[in-house]
């Protein structure tokens, strides 16, 4: 009966190759986790080889999606159906399944252990992350001005506006090193941060001024290096951050990824800090960013700093700490 299944597998994979790749990946923003089994992308609770045939079903026949995986009772933030965990959902992921069936390779891991940072070309959560950085942005800049993320004085703040599996954190306006230590952060929430970022958009001034996406794109840019010799001759954008596990005292430090929004539209609220009328304009960020994955309950301190050595504000800086809690 194994030995049927493993033909009736790869039969469908032979199909399979013969129709283009043209399946988009469209998965519910926030859906709720049916199953904690990577490789079971069916929902049956089982990771067999009609799971296989479901993701071959999804990617060249049209079938229904993966199905949202758990972590506890948290979703996880590996993409439904990615069983290699290669961030991506493809033939690879039904190839792997199968060779752990049928020909004794690698079981798919837990659907909760993703890496502590998600790499640049992650897409935690079905969502990649320079669309992670446009969520920021629409959650940074929908918040009014008395609970503003970057005004927010010792992080008591910190919780407006939050929803999702993802936890947003802000920097300052200023030069002025701060420390906010009133900040909570829900258990089984990834965290993201910028070192440096800036956006440009249709609604505002000079220098953060737009029309479009191709302006706003070039604008956005132009605030980093980009190590481009022509820009900034001999020097790069500096920044930097560590996490420290005050439980047991551990310091690491983590890998800024330079990382472009794609195109968005963003709301603000009557009394927002652009002191602008219009409720809605389009921007494009650009900048560098840290993406945790949920930490475990305890306490810890997120530590940041980059100085922008080019363009509109150069010379700006940012010395950030969160002395911040998680449960």
């Amino acid at each position: 009966m194994r030995n049927n299944g493993f033909a009736v597998a790869f039969g469908f994979f032979f199909l399979a190759l013969s129709e283009p790749y043209t399946r988009a990946t469209e998965i519910p923003e926030w859906p709720k986790p049916v199953t904690e089994l990577t490789g079971d992308t069916n929902g049956d609770q089982k990771a067999d080889v009609s799971d296989a045939v479901w993701i071959l079903g999804y990617l060249f026949l049209g079938g229904p999606a993966p199905l949202p995986l758990g972590c506890g009772a948290d979703l996880s933030a590996w993409w439904p159906g990615d069983i290699n965990h290669d961030w991506n959902v493809d033939l690879s992921d039904a190839v792997f399944l199968l060779t752990h069936l049928f020909l004794g390779g690698a079981a798919p891991e837990s659907a909760c252990e993703y890496p502590k940072e998600f790499p640049c070309d992650a897409t935690p959560y079905c969502v990649t992350y320079g669309e992670w950085t446009a969520r920021w942005w629409q959650w940074d800049l929908c918040i009014p001005t008395p609970k503003f993320p970057q005004l927010d004085p010792d992080g008591r703040h910190c919780a407006a506006g939050q929803s999702g599996p993802v936890f947003f954190l802000a920097g300052t306006f200023g030069a002025d090193p701060i420390t906010r230590d009133l900040c909570v952060v829900p258990a089984g929430k990834s965290i993201l941060f910028a070192i440096l970022n800036a956006e440009c958009s249709t609604l505002e001034d000079p220098p953060f001024d737009c029309t479009d996406e191709p302006t706003c794109r070039e604008c956005a840019a132009k605030f980093f290096c980009q190590n481009d010799p022509a820009r900034c001759p001999g020097e790069e954008d500096s920044v930097q951050a560590t996490l420290e596990d005050k439980g047991t005292g551990t310091v690491e430090d983590l890998h800024p990824c330079r990382v472009k929004s794609p195109y968005f539209r963003f709301s603000l609220p009557d009394d927002n800090i652009l002191g602008l009328d219009q409720s809605e304009g389009f921007s494009a960020s650009d900048g560098y960013w840290v993406f945790l994955s949920p930490l475990k309950k305890g306490r810890y301190i997120i530590h940041w700093k980059g100085e922008e050595i080019q363009g509109p504000t150069e010379g700006f800086e940012q010395d950030v700490t969160f002395d911040l809690t998680v449960e």
